[in-house]
């Protein structure tokens, strides 16, 4: 319950996540994912708010895919633990790629094999 000057708002269960816009949402969020897990092999996590990336640098996609989607996997098996609900269109897979001079394609955008974001470099 919330009460602002002599006004009471009406109780409503949370069964899991935080209020939608509570100025309160960004830190507990964050104390919420605190225990994020840590992908293996070299793949990196980023944290913002309540957007998560995985990226990792390779020589090529096929060496890169396969440590990708394992960090996905361990971090989709997290969210679900959790309940934390990944939003499919809002989520892509983007592939980064390092060329001298210029290059008609610099980016290209797909669907993700599962429903989390990551971002692939390669040289």
């Amino acid at each position: 319950m919330f009460k602002h000057e002599n006004t009471y708002s009406t109780r409503r269960p949370i069964r899991a996540g935080v209020p939608q816009g509570s100025t309160l949402s960004p830190l507990l969020y964050s104390a919420y994912t605190n225990d994020i897990p840590r992908p293996s092999s070299g793949v990196q996590l980023a944290l913002f708010a309540d957007d998560t990336a995985l990226y990792l640098r390779g020589a090529t996609e096929r060496n890169i895919g396969p440590h990708l989607q394992r960090a996905i996997d361990e971090l989709g098996r997290w969210f679900q633990i959790w309940r934390i609900e990944v939003n499919p269109d809002k989520s892509a897979g983007i592939s980064f790629i390092y060329r001298k001079g210029r290059s008609s394609v610099v980016v290209g955008r797909g669907p993700p094999h599962l429903q989390c974001t990551y971002s692939v470099a390669t040289q």
